[in-house]
Parts: C-alpha cells; sequence; structure tokens
C-alpha cells in the first residue's frame, strides 16, 4: 500500500490519484524524495515525538493568517511561508495548553482573585506533579507550574515563559519551539551567510533548515491538532477567550517592560 499523502495547505486527504486538493485547489502531488548527498542523517523519527505546537509551527498556514510586511511576520522554515508572528505564537500557546488539558496534565479555571472589588482571572493548575514526557513549549509551560506555589495566572506563567522583559517575546516563545524541532530531527542549524563579522555578536550566525521528508510526514497531524484545540475550547468558550485575551496582554507587558528598560524578574 502506497503513502497517502495529504494536502499541504489544507491537511484534507485528496481522492485516490488526484493531484490537486477538492477543498482548497492546491497541487497534493508527492514531494519529491530526498536528493543525492543530502546533509540529514538517515534517522527515522516518529511523528509522535512531536507535541502538537510544534505541528502548529510546522504548519503555520494551515492555522494562522498569511503574513504581510505591514506587520511584523515570521517566515516559516518548514514550507516558507509567511504568517502573522504574533497569531501564530497565539495560537502555538493555545495549542499547548489544550493539548496539556486534553492529557490531563493541567487543568483552567476562572478565579476571582480579588481582594476586594471581584477580579475574575483564568488560572492553571498542575495535575501532574512530573515533567511532561515529550518537552518542547508544552514541557516549558508545565515547568513553570512546578516551580511555583501560589496561584498561577496565565499572566504570571506566560510572562514567566517569555522572560519578563523581553524586546520581542513572541520570537522569545517562538525560539523554544524552533529550538525542540531541531532537537528531534525535523530542523538543523547551518552556518547563515548573511551574517558575518562583527554582526555575529548582534545576531544568530546560523538559521535553521527543515528535513523535507519529516515535514512532508506530519501533514497527517494536522487535522488531529485542530480537532483537539476545538474540542477542548468547546467545554468552556468563555474560559478560553478570557486565556487568549490575558495571553496577549502579558506579552505585551512584557513588550513594554523591555521598552521602558525595567527589570522586573
Amino acid at each position: 500500500m502506497g503513502v497517502q499523502h495529504c494536502c499541504p495547505r489544507c491537511g484534507e486527504s485528496p481522492r485516490a490519484g488526484g493531484r490537486f486538493c477538492d477543498k482548497c485547489g492546491a497541487p497534493v502531488e508527492p514531494p519529491p524524495g530526498p536528493a543525492v548527498g543530502d546533509r540529514f542523517p538517515s534517522v527515522v523519527h516518529l511523528p509522535s515525538g512531536l507535541t502538537d505546537s510544534d505541528l502548529v509551527y510546522l504548519h503555520g498556514y494551515c492555522f494562522v493568517e498569511k503574513g504581510s510586511w505591514q506587520k511584523g511576520s515570521i517566515t516559516l522554515e518548514s514550507t516558507g511561508a509567511k504568517v502573522q508572528k504574533e497569531a501564530l505564537v497565539n495560537t502555538l500557546l493555545l495549542a499547548a495548553l489544550a493539548s496539556l488539558v486534553n492529557e490531563g496534565c493541567i487543568e483552567i479555571a476562572i478565579v476571582n482573585t480579588g481582594s476586594l472589588l471581584p477580579c475574575n482571572t483564568p488560572v492553571i493548575r498542575g495535575l501532574l506533579p512530573v515533567p511532561y514526557p515529550k518537552g518542547g513549549l508544552e514541557g516549558a509551560l508545565v515547568a513553570t507550574l512546578q516551580r511555583q506555589y501560589k496561584l498561577n495566572t496565565i499572566d504570571q506563567v506566560m510572562l514567566r515563559l517569555a522572560g519578563w522583559d523581553r524586546q520581542d517575546p513572541w520570537e522569545e516563545i517562538a525560539g523554544r519551539v524552533r529550538e525542540h524541532l531541531a532537537e528531534a530531527g525535523y530542523f538543523r542549524k547551518v552556518g547563515n551567510p548573511a551574517v558575518r563579522g562583527l554582526g555575529k555578536l548582534a545576531h544568530a550566525s546560523y538559521k535553521y533548515e527543515a528535513n523535507p521528508d519529516l515535514v512532508a510526514g506530519s501533514v497527517v497531524e494536522i487535522t488531529r491538532v485542530r480537532s483537539t484545540l476545538a474540542e477542548v475550547q468547546a467545554r468552556g468558550p468563555h474560559t478560553w477567550e478570557r486565556v487568549a485575551w490575558h495571553m496577549e496582554r502579558a506579552l505585551r507587558a512584557c513588550q513594554a517592560k523591555s521598552d521602558d528598560g525595567h527589570d522586573a524578574g
């Protein structure tokens, strides 16, 4: 039996022998095989080694809108697609939280944290006092809970995750996901010819390249990640709206701290 290829744009499975997706019209021809002298090791990495946030990053064009020069955007190493960076990172975080909830690792609830006036705030409770086995962004979120003994509000967790006063907290979080994908073999670091001389002191002297075979093989997981995110959010849509709002507020506050030169750590 041959490998069933999925649409690289929307993740839908085409008809047998079909060259274009019936849903979005994108070409779905099988990706070419590895070139002779491929620099990636011939080691098979199972898709199960990826977290949901990893898959959102690999196939960000299926989860967020196309990026534009007018707003901060990021070019995905896996496909070359350009997407809005803030929207991508927000989706990475929501997907990570949803997967942790679905696996019973954490619980998210709305709690009144006000002492005098009511203040309904989303908080995260860690249910499993052990590290997240797959690591990645999900592992980083669980680790921030294990080091705290008070209520973990979404705002507090996001600030700790991004580093409190980062100039670009969205890039900080996206970078965590890239590093995890590199560890799993989906990306590799290579020398960046665009950065030379003293520029290496201010910019990374490497860039990431994707392993096209592994990326193509992970397309089948897109639908599952979408379903998990939609299913968990449907259990409490108001709660998740508040979570998303507090996430954005916290990351903007992190950026504001950096702009003011104030160290909140």
